[in-house]
C-alpha cells in the first residue's frame, strides 16, 4: 500500500472514530441526565466559540446548565406578580432570561439550594431539593471539555428532557 493511501485511510478512520465518539457521548449524556431530570422540566445548555473577543483569543466556552420548566422553554408564562416572562427560545431574551427570580429557571452552575428560584419552582412546579441535588450530582462531571467532545465547539444549544429525549440545535452567540 502506498504511503499516501495509508495516510488517507488513517485520516478517514480517525474521522469516523471521532464521529462515533461524539454520537456515543451525546447518547450517554442524554441518558444520564434523562434519568434525573424531573418530569415537566428541561435542562438547557449552550456552547460556542466566538469569532471576535476584543483582541483576546477566541476560545470555546459553555454557559451553565439551565433547568427550566417545560412552560418556560416553550411559551410565555405569567409570573406570580402577573408579569409575562419571555420564553428561553426568544433570541433577545437568551442572556437575561435566567436572571428573573420567578421565571421557572434555575442556573445550575451558580445555584444556592436556598435560592428564591428554587422556592418558586417548588411551590409552582413541584420541584424538590432532592431532585435538584440528584441532577447536580450528574450535571457537575459533564464539564466544558465533555460538552465540547460530545457537541463540538462551533455553536450548539442542547435541550434534554426527562427520559433522555435530546434536541440539539445550532446556536450563534452573536460574536
Amino acid at each position: 500500500m502506498a504511503l499516501g493511501t495509508y495516510v488517507k485511510n488513517i485520516r478517514s478512520a480517525k474521522k469516523e472514530y471521532e464521529k462515533a465518539l461524539k454520537a456515543l457521548g451525546r447518547k450517554q449524556i442524554a441518558q444520564a441526565l434523562g434519568e434525573v431530570i424531573p418530569e415537566g422540566f428541561v435542562l438547557v445548555f449552550r456552547g460556542w466559540t466566538p469569532g471576535f473577543n476584543d483582541g483576546e483569543p477566541c476560545t470555546f466556552t459553555t454557559d451553565g446548565g439551565l433547568l427550566c420548566t417545560e412552560m418556560a422553554v416553550v411559551k410565555t408564562q405569567t409570573s406570580p406578580g402577573g408579569e409575562e416572562v419571555e420564553t428561553i427560545s426568544e433570541d433577545e431574551e437568551r442572556d437575561t432570561f435566567d436572571s428573573y427570580e420567578d421565571s421557572g429557571v434555575l442556573e445550575l452552575d451558580y445555584l444556592d439550594l436556598r435560592d428564591k428560584q428554587l422556592a418558586w419552582l417548588k411551590e409552582n412546579a413541584g420541584l424538590t431539593q432532592k431532585a435538584v441535588k440528584d441532577l447536580l450530582a450528574v450535571w457537575k462531571p459533564i464539564d466544558e471539555d465533555v460538552r465540547a467532545k460530545a457537541f463540538g465547539t462551533y455553536g450548539f444549544e442542547v435541550q434534554v428532557r426527562a427520559g433522555g429525549k435530546i434536541t440539539v440545535e445550532d446556536y450563534d452567540c452573536g460574536y
